[in-house]
Order: structure tokens, then C-alpha cells, then sequence
């Protein structure tokens, strides 16, 4: 019956103890800090993709107004040819 009270006695100091002793709960804590760098990483991939995305579309865009102009310009060419021909 002593030792069940000291056991039950020394587990309750050990769980009051645990969060000022480094070591105890390393292993829980590096999973959670492991989870919550990958939430970060995560979420920085997110963003950089979102602005990759924005990117291409603007490239995108800018390639297709460049493309209308160069067809501009040989209808424009074409036309000042003939007038000075």
C-alpha cells in the first residue's frame, strides 16, 4: 500500500515536473515542432506558387500583346508600301 501512495505520488510530481524539465517530453515536442514547420513551409510554397502563378499570366498576356503588335506592324508595313510604291 506505501509504495502504490509513493508511485502515485512520484507520477504526480513527475507530470507537475515534466514542462520545466528539458528531455521529458521531447519527443512529443519535436513532433509538434516538426508539424508546425511544415505548416509554415506549407504555407510559404502556397504564396510563392500564387505569385509564380500571377507571373506566368502576366508574361502570358504581355506575349499576346506583343504577338498583336507585331501583326499590326506588318498590315501597317504593307500599307506604306503600297502608298509609296
Amino acid at each position: 500500500m506505501r509504495w502504490a501512495v509513493r508511485r502515485q505520488t512520484s507520477h504526480a510530481l513527475l507530470d507537475l515536473l515534466s514542462p520545466f524539465q528539458p528531455g521529458v517530453n521531447a519527443a512529443k515536442d519535436d513532433t509538434q515542432y516538426v508539424t508546425k514547420q511544415i505548416k509554415v513551409l506549407e504555407n510559404k510554397l502556397e504564396n510563392q506558387l500564387v505569385k509564380l502563378n500571377e507571373a506566368v499570366n502576366r508574361n502570358k498576356r504581355l506575349r499576346n500583346d506583343i504577338d498583336n503588335l507585331r501583326k499590326e506592324r506588318v498590315v501597317f508595313s504593307q500599307a506604306r508600301a503600297a502608298l509609296y510604291c
